[in-house]
């Protein structure tokens, strides 16, 4: 089976008519299990993330209409969710389970837009405690792996670049888990960015999926896709998720 992951920051979605706009598109584009940020929605509002194709979303909202955390997982997907754990600021959602007898550890992730040296060592603690499994971190890094090449008005060649705080501590974080940038990995020789700051006039690279070194294998491409009706590109991952049989019997 292909299971193919979307991961998209959808600035708010309070609105129904936005709902309903990301659950056609998410339907039309075939996505299995959706990363969603941003969604601001509080805590204790009535408004789902669910229809008829679309049945199961675990979600971690804020007490204010900031941050919010979602992931939206197909009907068809035959998923089984174990463990659902959600950060109470709505920055992050984690939700495990199997699919095909294999442990699955979803991870969406909202990081805030600073150094964020609290945030990534939370992350890092999360993961820690995880049995062993396929780990898929996705979402809005708010920095970039490499900023060099994932930030538009960054040179490739000439001196090197001053670095943010953001994205040095995003490094650190990346090399002390050893997880890898999908993307990056799979399009070395490509530049491409998710999100345009109007106030820097630049564009970059900061919606990601990460993966456990172990994982590589089973990777069949990585895409990112156009800024639509969001201010951020959508990206795709789609994962070989090999069926694993049964134990014979002879009963």
């Amino acid at each position: 089976m292909t299971l193919k992951l979307t991961s998209l920051n959808v600035k708010g979605l309070n609105s129904p008519n936005k709902r309903q706009l990301l659950l056609r598109t998410l339907k039309s584009d075939r996505v299995n299990i959706a990363f969603i940020q941003e969604t601001h929605l509080v805590k204790h509002a009535k408004a789902v993330l669910t229809d008829h194709v679309f049945t199961r979303e675990f979600s971690s909202r804020a007490l204010s209409k900031r941050n919010g955390v979602s992931i939206l997982i197909r009907k068809s997907c035959p998923f089984q969710g174990v463990l659902y754990k959600y950060e109470v600021d709505g920055r992050y959602v984690l939700l495990s389970g199997s699919l095909y007898s294999k442990t699955y550890h979803f991870l969406n992730v909202y990081a805030p837009n600073a150094s964020a040296t609290d945030f990534w060592s939370s992350i890092c603690a999360v993961l820690d405690t995880l049995p062993h499994g396929t780990i898929v971190l996705g979402g809005d890094m708010n920095a970039t792996p490499c900023p060099a090449v994932d930030i538009s008005d960054r040179p490739v060649l000439s001196e090197l670049p001053s670095v943010s705080m953001q994205d040095k501590t995003f490094a650190r974080f990346l090399q002390r888990m050893g997880l890898i940038d999908v993307w990056h990995v799979t399009n070395p020789s490509v530049r491409d960015y998710t999100f345009y700051s109007a106030p820097h006039g630049s564009h970059s690279r900061i919606d990601l999926f990460l993966l456990n070194g172990t994982t590589m294998s089973h990777v069949i491409r990585a895409e990112i896709n156009s800024i639509s009706w969001s201010d951020h590109a959508d990206i795709a991952l789609y994962l070989h998720t090999p069926r694993v049989a049964a134990p014979w019997s002879w009963r």
